[in-house]
């Protein structure tokens, strides 16, 4: 998958750093009660993963950053990340079904050896379909994915963007935070 850079993760760190602050000890100046939940979350804003809303904010108060700055790095990395996601995209890939045989339980086939025609392709699954009576998606592109229910051709297409993808995926409970079919 495509990696940006983390500029904003770097800038923060490097202030932070300047200011002789352990992350712990931001954590604390920016309200945390819990100093090692606070420093995994500051962190996690430094390595470019998911930042919590208040926690860029809190950053930017405690460590006094300019908040142009800090939109201009945040644009920086979304332009970077979108085309480094473009670029693994338009890598080719061998097309493959994937077939969900019951909630969180996905199945994966990779589209036989000369099946080269989209409309051969999108003949064999649906008989997959049909037999096992259930979702089927076709992952045609990095780009381009295929939805199929059962006894339905073509009931859905999807583009995948960098900041959408297509593929099945599941939540546990209240979480927003999504499983791909590969991780289940």
């Amino acid at each position: 998958m495509a990696v940006g850079t983390n500029r904003l993760g770097v800038f923060v760190r490097q202030t932070r750093v300047a200011r002789g602050l352990s992350t712990g000890k931001l954590a604390a100046l920016m309200g945390y009660r819990n100093l090692g939940k606070g420093a995994r979350r500051v962190n996690s804003l430094e390595a470019g993963e998911e930042i919590l809303p208040g926690v860029l904010s809190g950053a930017i108060k405690v460590l006094e950053l300019d908040p142009a700055i800090v939109r201009n790095l945040i644009e920086q990395d979304r332009q970077d990340y979108i085309a480094g996601w473009n670029e693994w995209a338009d890598e080719p890939i061998r097309p493959y079904v994937i077939t969900k045989l019951m909630p969180g339980v996905y199945s994966r086939k990779t589209v036989p050896e000369g099946m080269v025609d989209l409309e051969e392709v999108v003949e064999w699954m649906t008989g997959i379909a049909t037999a096992r009576f259930c979702r089927t998606w076709l992952v045609w592109t990095r780009r381009v994915t295929y939805w199929f229910d059962a006894g339905v051709v073509w009931s859905q297409v999807s583009e995948n963007t960098p900041f959408k993808d297509c593929i099945p995926y599941m939540t546990l409970g209240n979480s927003t935070r999504r499983l791909p079919y590969e991780l289940i």
